[in-house]
């Protein structure tokens, strides 16, 4: 039932209460935490091809070892109501990602972002662009719990260091020879 709007770190989370295999068994109700981001994407379509989508989210909290998935989401959603209850559902492909370290972990999403691009030549991309869903691969995993804690867009930035999340789209470059300085 919360809304998480102004936070400044959100967290996906795996973890369960109860235990199927007592007797008698106990309900297993997954205790988890997700989170959504999106980024609007060039409505224009590009001359050139995507060569590579990273997806970077800035962990500032958590455990080490974690795989997390980063999946499309099929329907709209509103940063000030979203809740469990009506998050929306996710549809494509997940990407995953392995959290190493504490800092950027990254996904390759390129093949998700290429279908919510309009396609060379033009015409209508094939995905709707709602963004997507960040979850622990392992959800209500009572036995190894764990979480890892990102900062939102609303962590204030203490210039150097940035921790926004980021959408980086790499095309790939012309191949006309540069023109003579």
């Amino acid at each position: 039932a919360d809304n998480f709007l102004f936070n400044q770190e959100l967290e996906v989370r795996s973890d369960a209460t109860g235990d199927a295999l007592a007797v008698p068994p106990e309900p297993v109700v997954g205790q988890n935490g997700r989170m959504l981001v999106r980024f609007n994407l060039p409505t224009d379509a590009s001359q050139y091809p995507l060569e590579r989508a990273t997806l970077k989210l800035y962990s500032t909290s958590g455990e080490i070892g974690r795989t997390l998935e980063a999946i499309p989401l099929a329907g709209t959603w509103k940063e000030s109501t979203v809740t469990w209850g009506n998050q929306p559902a996710v549809t494509g492909a997940a990407s995953r990602a392995f959290s190493k370290e504490l800092g950027y972990v990254t996904w390759d999403v390129t093949d998700q972002i290429e279908q919510m691009l309009p396609p060379l030549g033009g015409g209508q991309p094939g995905l709707p662009n709602h963004g997507f869903l960040i979850r622990d691969a392992h959800e209500s995993d009572s036995e190894f719990p764990g979480s890892q804690e990102f900062a939102s867009r609303e962590l204030p930035q203490d210039p150097p260091e940035q921790t926004l999340p980021i959408l980086e789209l790499i095309y790939e470059k012309d191949p006309a020879p540069a023109p003579t300085p």
